[in-house]
């Protein structure tokens, strides 16, 4: 196996990306905590002491709308194009 000499600026890099994830890790751990507040918080004011999908059709519900928003979002990005008709039912998306 060859091993290639790192120069200072891949090490430059790497410090730098390296502070990018940190930074991203820091970013999402800072919105968990405030969407665990807001729950906490909205739970509290309906009088719940937590959050369950309980029935069938409304977890098929987001599920469909959380596929949805998956595809515009890959659309927004230019990754795929989505039309805004409906699925019909029993239709399947591949990514």
């Amino acid at each position: 196996i060859e091993f290639h000499k790192m120069t200072v600026e891949d090490l430059d890099r790497m410090s730098a990306l390296v502070q990018e994830i940190t930074d991203i890790r820091n970013s999402i751990e800072e919105e968990k905590r405030f969407i665990d507040r807001e729950l906490e918080s909205a739970l509290s004011e309906a009088g719940l002491e937590n959050w369950e999908l309980k029935g069938d059709e409304i977890r098929q519900l987001i599920d469909k709308f959380t596929i949805y928003i998956h595809k515009k979002k890959a659309d927004t990005d230019g990754v795929l194009e989505v039309s805004d008709e409906g699925a019909s039912s029993g239709d399947i998306t591949l990514f």
